[in-house]
């Protein structure tokens, strides 16, 4: 996702491992997911099924984006 304010990505994450562990944990525990069926999913699958069970996460809003609002819309 990106800014369509400034063409920042939203969401700076540093690169590490994914979460496999966690993955697997709520394929397997929460979903019912037999091993199969987890690793033939794409990951663009497994995010909606985490959407269904945790709803659309939103990203919070960055302080330079605020900033950047406020000098738009000013209080009047």
């Amino acid at each position: 996702m990106v800014d369509a304010m400034n063409d920042e990505p939203l969401l700076k994450i540093e690169k590490k491992h994914f979460p496999w562990k966690m993955a697997m944990q709520f394929g397997f525990g929460i979903l019912h997911l037999s091993p199969t069926q987890f690793w033939s999913m794409t990951l663009v699958e497994f995010n909606n099924a985490l959407q269904v069970y945790f709803g659309n996460i939103t990203l919070p809003l960055r302080r330079d984006n605020l900033d950047s609002l406020m000098q738009k819309y000013p209080d009047k």
